[in-house]
């Protein structure tokens, strides 16, 4: 399970970042464990993100991609996960957030949705909610990000929006996850590097190296080729 935190500073280049979240919370229709779960975004930039997020949310075309190629987004997986989304967006905004696009559901197609004045307790945000749902959160400072972004039982993936790279490493070495992207979204999968997460996000690591220490035990032989002289006591 993962419950991916999305931090966007008050140094981030603000529609690259936007663009990071839109992909990072509607691709394969938000169906993937390291997929944006929540959106952290500083105080100072909150609207304009809110506004950057809708519009890449609106441009989405749905349906089914056999009849129609402009199609960009589909259903999710079933009858079930459709239920959970719409009960988790109902009520989130019964809890006091604004609903700035999406938030209805036709058969199995749940529309890309945008919700504003989110908090962290609210059920789209503290729940690995597993669709195209992007709760939208304020924060103050970095102090608060890091406290909101690990204010979760999971540690699974999380990213950083930030043009100062030490400040972002920084933040990033702060976050309680097993994977950090900084200037990037947090849906990265590369077979060369470990993929895992930490407290309720799993255990150990897989992808090269790393899998093999996971599924192996090392045992030291050794073979002595030459007779050596050993101390005897008399």
């Amino acid at each position: 399970g993962g419950n991916a935190p999305f931090v966007v500073t008050d140094e981030a280049d603000l529609e690259r970042a936007a663009r990071a979240g839109a992909f990072g919370s509607f691709i394969h229709q938000g169906q993937v464990c390291i997929s944006i779960n929540r959106h952290l975004v500083h105080e100072s930039l909150y609207d304009e993100y809110v506004d950057l997020l809708v519009d890449h949310a609106e441009s989405l075309v749905i349906g089914d991609p056999s009849e129609n190629e402009d199609v960009t987004f589909g259903p999710v997986q079933n009858e079930t996960q459709r239920d959970d989304l719409v009960e988790f967006i109902d009520e989130t905004l019964e809890a006091g957030a604004t609903l700035e696009t999406g938030g209805e559901a036709d058969g199995l197609f749940v529309e890309p949705t945008v919700l504003s004045d989110c908090t962290n307790d609210m059920p789209t945000a503290c729940n690995e909610h597993f669709g195209p749902v992007a709760p939208v959160i304020p924060f103050a400072d970095d102090k608060e990000a890091i406290e909101l972004a690990n204010d979760t039982e999971y540690g699974l993936s999380a990213s950083v929006f930030c043009e100062d790279v030490d400040r972002a490493r920084d933040l990033a070495d702060r976050i309680e996850a097993g994977m950090v992207h900084i200037n990037d979204q947090p849906i990265n999968e590369d077979h060369n590097a470990p993929f895992g997460g930490v407290k309720q996000s799993g255990l150990g690591r897989y992808h090269g190296e790393w899998i093999v220490r996971e599924l192996t035990e090392p045992k030291w032989i050794s073979v002595q080729g030459e007779e050596r002289d050993y101390f005897v006591f008399e």
